[in-house]
């Protein structure tokens, strides 16, 4: 059996469809992300078992159209190695925020 994230059993997904998403999943991609793109882990959700298992918050549709800055961008691209599953949002006082949908483990 495969080692599974902590949602799996706090949303009550069966160990089949886990296993099944499992091999469906291409290596190198956050899993975690992936399955909420393909609509296998509904957002809603996860997004509100996520606030509470990691405290993460979630930003409005309207935030996440706004375009992103360039400027931060120009001054973060190198720290790290950003992908779809984790970007720099926002710079406010010497924070960076991160936007992700699991903190990294």
């Amino acid at each position: 059996m495969t080692s599974q994230p902590l949602w799996v059993q706090a949303l009550q997904i069966p160990q089949q469809k886990f296993e099944e998403w499992k091999t469906l999943a291409p290596n190198g991609e956050s899993f975690t992300f992936w399955c909420l793109a393909k609509g296998y882990l509904p957002a809603a959700a996860y997004f509100q078992w996520a606030k509470n298992a990691y405290g993460l918050i979630k930003f409005d549709k309207e935030y996440l159209s706004l375009p992103p800055s360039k400027e931060l961008w120009e001054q973060i691209k190198t720290v790290a190695n950003w992908s779809p599953a984790m970007l720099p949002l926002e710079q406010w006082d010497g924070v960076v925020f991160i936007g992700c949908v699991e903190p990294p483990l």
